[in-house]
């Protein structure tokens, strides 16, 4: 998404996440869409297994089963425009009753591996109201990244 700014930034159609409190405090106060989902990572080698099943909200379940084999490394100059597309967003919207907002998100750089899916199955594409996507996906994996959100506050102007 494009903001008022012109700057680019994030907009969430669903997040799930294992856990009942960051979901109740991210719609509470971030009016993110957080669903609430019983969720493994299971991981043998270089292939990692995710599964999740929506908990809350409902009405409209939702599941995955995901399956990647994680590669090499990419170094820095590997990655191309699109990589960084993907990966490099430092601001996040969303809307707080008819007003948009965002907040400035903060991360160090993905460390990006190249990716194998091995199996990819579920729902949650449809669930967000969305059409199925055509082709081949995309796929990078990464260990994990801490990331810092700010307050929310109306997005400035160009």
């Amino acid at each position: 998404m494009r903001g008022p700014d012109g700057r680019e930034g994030l907009w969430f159609f669903s997040l799930d996440a294992a856990r009942l409190e960051p979901v109740l405090i991210a719609r509470s106060t971030y009016a993110l869409p957080y669903m609430w989902s019983a969720m493994t990572v299971e991981r043998d080698g270089p292939t990692v297994q995710y599964r999740s099943r929506r908990r809350w909200p409902g009405p409209t379940p939702a599941t995955s089963a995901i399956t990647v084999e994680v590669g090499a490394p990419l170094r820095p100059e590997e990655l191309n425009q699109f990589d960084h597309y993907l990966t490099a967003r430092w601001q996040l919207y969303t809307t707080l009753g008819p007003v948009l907002a965002r907040s400035n998100v903060e991360h160090e750089p993905w460390p990006l591996h190249r990716a194998v899916v091995r199996e990819l199955d579920g729902n949650l594409i449809e669930a967000a109201g969305l059409p199925v996507p055509e082709g081949e996906p995309v796929v990078h994996w990464s260990p994990r990244v801490r990331t810092r959100i700010s307050a929310l506050r109306p997005p400035r102007r160009a």
